[in-house]
């Protein structure tokens, strides 16, 4: 896979300290219910549902980035998810049998998925999994000022098509079924359904017309309005040819003036059951009924990540509906992502509602539904949903970057950090191994969790948005023993440094002072012991705006000094080949390394390294476009 590559005299070590990052809360103990703690369920409860699935990796933000921000989350949460998986966790959690048909890979996120989903009691045994692929994820950022959340979707590959379940399985999945939900995945399914729906409707009750209209076996509609609750549309399988008509739009401002808007608790208003007539479409025989969202006190109010799953999943339940699946849906709110909150069905917030909702003994009923069709309005600025156009996973880190390149250009690279024992810290060293780097002084914890970073590339105006979660537990000069740090300086020609973990770089640079090793550091911006550093440093690398910032500190004690000024240039890349500059600065100090290892004179280091870092903007992630020695890009710079 990779280029052989000679190395350079004098070129025996370049030595780095690297510190990205990764938080993960734990699996959280979950209170499990089982369906015995209601003596009254009914005998008929088994609910399948049929779509989307997904970890949902939750990182939580003092407020959201801008482009081109560098920003650390202050918490990150691994759940599933997915819209399916949700309403379907939430309707197990309530009593209902729930089983699930979908798609996941073999990886290690897929096997997340089942163990989560059969930890709630639903049934994955109608779930296909793939041997390869990449099971689907979502990254959501949840804005702990504005307490929005924005959400960024990976599909997983391959998509599942119709052979995958067999007549035989899916015959299984619907044998005693009540009812059967999809959150309409198929994208072609849900356009045309979009298509027919809302062609010139003007208003929302005029589209549910058209809807039940259209679809003659839809029982009810529900759109949901997040804090403004819902309004559903109910049709009655009795038409009277005498019955009122009465325009929806005029029904639905009468109902709005009859809710009682000084009430927290989620309530609904229903008209009687008349001809709803919507011009241009036509009349249905139902009524219109407008329920109300809780009122949640901002201080209770954490995440808004699945409310609409959780309100599904009470429908599905399906007494007393509206108030109690907003009931539901103001619970799911008061938890970190789509799952934390949802409440079983022994909450004590639900007992006035479940109390009349569960058929007693020897009750006979009567069901009222078989089909059911629902989806979500959403009016959104920050907050979004947006599907990935193509995801990538790589190693990362600034050092992990620079050493990478440095290993491809022919050094011999050591590098210094830490790492969980993890699925991600393994991906880490099997990466570094890859390219040659020697991960032998890397240590590696028990237990705890990688660093993890999310990089949001914006196609149109190039410009990469990380999101940084630091790993867990942080390094710390103890965790790397003398013997080892000496034998990681054996034979060393420069060591740098990035400024993670700072207490840990200031050990290992005093060490490398003492011992006459060269030291350049990445001044990307600003830091506690950056000045302690700076004094033993050799070489600096900083951004743009680093010198202002160190000028404006000691402004009053500016001096002269005897040396040269040299200005480099970029390569004018073609808009058509840039693709992404996620470590292009990575790249730049990357290649100063060999440089400097090399004896290689000023005015050819910085076109070479202006050179390294066109070749990193070329491929998407700081690593893919890192350019190899044989590069014959590279060629007249090292002949």
């Amino acid at each position: 896979m990779l280029s052989s590559c000679s190395t350079p005299p004098n070129a025996s070590l370049v030595n780095a300290l690297s510190f990205s990052s990764f938080t993960s809360q734990a699996h959280s103990n979950r209170v499990k219910m089982s369906s015995d703690s209601h003596p009254h369920l009914p005998e008929s409860r088994i609910v399948v549902g049929v779509g989307g699935i997904s970890v949902d990796f939750l990182a939580t933000v003092a407020a959201y980035p801008k482009p081109d921000d560098k920003i650390r989350s202050t918490s990150l949460k691994v759940g599933g998810g997915g819209n399916a998986g949700n309403a379907l966790t939430c309707a197990s959690r309530l009593g209902l049998n729930a089983r699930l048909i979908t798609k996941v890979a073999d990886d290690s996120q897929g096997k997340g998925i089942l163990d989560e989903l059969q930890a709630d009691g639903v049934d994955t045994s109608f779930m296909v999994v793939s041997e390869g692929g990449n099971s689907p994820f979502t990254y959501v950022i949840v804005d702990e000022q504005t307490k929005t959340r924005t959400c960024i979707n990976t599909p997983g590959y391959p998509p599942m098509i119709p052979d995958e379940l067999s007549q035989s399985s899916l015959s299984s999945a619907l044998d005693g079924a009540r009812i059967v939900y999809s959150d309409v995945r198929l994208h072609e399914t849900a356009l045309v359904i979009a298509q027919e729906a809302w062609t010139e409707a003007p208003s929302v009750p005029s589209a549910l017309v058209s809807i039940l209209l259209r679809l003659p076996n839809i029982k009810f509609v529900i759109v949901t309005l997040g804090e403004d609750g819902c309004i559903m549309l109910e049709r009655s399988a009795n038409e009277d040819p005498q019955t009122e008509e009465i325009d929806v739009d005029s029904l639905l401002e009468l109902l709005k003036q009859q809710k009682d808007d000084n009430t927290a608790i989620p309530t609904c208003v229903s008209s009687s059951v008349t001809k709803l007539r919507a011009n241009k479409f036509g009349t249905v025989h139902g009524r219109l009924i407008v329920g109300t969202a809780e009122k949640i006190p901002p201080s209770e109010l954490v995440d808004t990540t699945g409310a609409g799953d959780a309100f599904i999943g009470a429908v599905l339940y399906a007494e007393k509906m509206l108030p109690f699946a907003a009931q539901v849906a103001a619970a799911c709110c008061r938890g970190l992502g789509a799952r934390t909150a949802l409440p079983h069905g022994t909450d004590p917030r639900l007992a006035s509602f479940l109390m009349a909702a569960y058929p007693k003994p020897d009750d006979k009923i009567r069901s009222t539904s078989s089909k059911a069709l629902s989806w979500n309005i959403c009016f959104l600025s920050v907050e979004n949903k947006k599907s990935q156009l193509s995801p990538q996973v790589e190693g990362g880190g600034n050092a992990g970057n620079a050493l990478t390149c440095a290993s491809r250009l022919g050094l011999n690279a050591r590098l210094i950090s830490n790492v969980a024992d993890d699925s991600q810290g393994k991906s880490t060293l099997d990466e570094f191994q890859a390219d040659g780097v020697d991960t032998s002084f890397i240590v590696v914890s028990k237990g705890g969790i990688s660093p993890f970073t999310y990089i949001i590339v914006d196609e149109k105006t190039k410009t990469r948005t990380g999101i940084l979660t630091p790993g867990y537990p942080p390094m710390i000069p103890d965790d790397l023993s003398r013997t080892s740090l000496l034998s990681a300086f054996d034979g060393a020609r420069i060591v740098y440094f990035d400024l993670r973990f700072q207490q840990t770089a200031l050990a290992v640079a005093q060490e490398a002072a003492r011992r006459n090793i060269p030291i350049l550091i990445d001044a990307e911006k600003e830091s506690e012991r950056l000045d302690d550093l700076l004094k033993l440093a050799d070489y600096v690398v900083c951004s743009a705006k680093f010198p202002q910032q160190v000028a404006k500190l000691g402004a009053n004690k500016l001096g002269t000094v005897n040396g040269r000024l040299i200005v480099g240039t970029a390569e004018k890349i073609p808009p058509s080949e840039l693709l992404d500059t996620t470590g292009a600065g990575d790249a730049f100090i990357g290649a100063v390394l060999y440089a400097i290892c090399t004896n290689m004179p000023a005015e050819k280091m910085l076109p070479f390294a202006a050179q390294v870092v066109a070749g990193c903007c070329r491929g998407l992630g700081a690593q893919s476009g890192l350019p190899y020695r044989t590069d014959p890009r590279l060629a007249s710079f090292l002949s």
